[in-house]
């Protein structure tokens, strides 16, 4: 079986639409505070360093952190406009990014810039701490991701530009795929089927360029069951797949009507 490769690079141009948000109410104390280094386990409210009695809220903790803020505190909170560094080390590994926007009793709120060491950078609503709404992230190499966030998830139709200039689109649910996706490259290769909580799931159609037509199930993630291949000179083979690799048994039909049989052997090395 031929593999195709789908990647792309197309820029995705995307405008960003201001949205007039309200504060929430302040928080009556500071709660949970973030340990050091973090845990991961669950949100809290993190010491800002450059501040003192100041902190800011921290969705996603995990490992040894830092952060700096530029704008104002009150009530050990930060608050309006201003700037988050923050830098953290974890597993050996460090990434650090800057952002922009507003904060509310530590949270942010509003529209925010975030731009990444790598040269990353998202931009979006954020509203009491949480990702909100239209977000397109943006690579240096032209990859650019376009859709919805609800509650901090990813959410519905979502459009994936590729480095190398292909494209992917389809559903998120609780931000993983979820639904049809649609494979796109720049060569003419397309992939379309169902994901299942973030896997491929269900029957699946690969067209090459060529005119090549592979068609079968995937079952989590991977082939699995009965695929026919369908080639653009006319010879079909018909098989079974187990767990991502063809195996056993298969029938090669030439157009001539004439067939025959080949059989898969898949060795485990130890």
């Amino acid at each position: 079986m031929r593999q195709l490769v789908l990647e792309s690079g197309r820029f995705f141009a995307a405008a960003l639409v201001a949205v007039a948000v309200s504060s929430p109410g302040r928080a009556a104390d500071i709660a949970p505070k973030c340990a050091t280094p973090t845990s991961g386990d669950a949100a809290c409210y993190i010491a800002v360093a450059n501040h003192e009695n100041c902190h800011v809220w921290n969705s996603n903790p995990g490992g040894d952190e830092r952060v700096t803020w530029s704008g104002r505190c009150e009530n050990g909170l930060g608050q309006g406009k201003g700037k988050l560094a923050w830098t953290r080390q974890k597993d050996g590994k460090k990434d650090s990014f800057h952002s922009e926007g507003a904060l509310a009793d530590g949270k942010r709120h509003g529209d925010w810039i975030i731009r990444e060491a790598n040269g990353n950078v998202h931009e979006g609503l954020f509203m009491d701490g949480m990702r909100q709404g239209r977000w397109v992230a943006l690579w240096p190499s032209g990859k650019t991701h376009e859709g919805s966030y609800v509650d901090g998830e990813r959410r519905d139709h979502w459009v994936l530009n590729r480095d190398s200039g292909g494209v992917a689109e389809g559903p998120y649910v609780d931000d993983k795929r979820h639904g049809d996706w649609v494979f796109r490259s720049t060569d003419g290769n397309v992939e379309e089927g169902p994901y299942v909580e973030g896997k491929r799931h269900g029957r699946w159609v690969l067209r090459s360029a060529e005119g090549d037509v592979y068609e079968g199930p995937y079952v989590d993630g991977r082939q699995h069951g009965d695929w026919v291949e369908r080639f653009a000179d006319g010879i079909v083979t018909e098989g079974p797949y187990v767990n991502g690799k063809p195996d056993g048994a298969w029938t090669r039909r030439y157009p001539d009507g004439t067939t025959d049989t080949f059989e898969y052997v898949n060795i485990e090395i130890q």
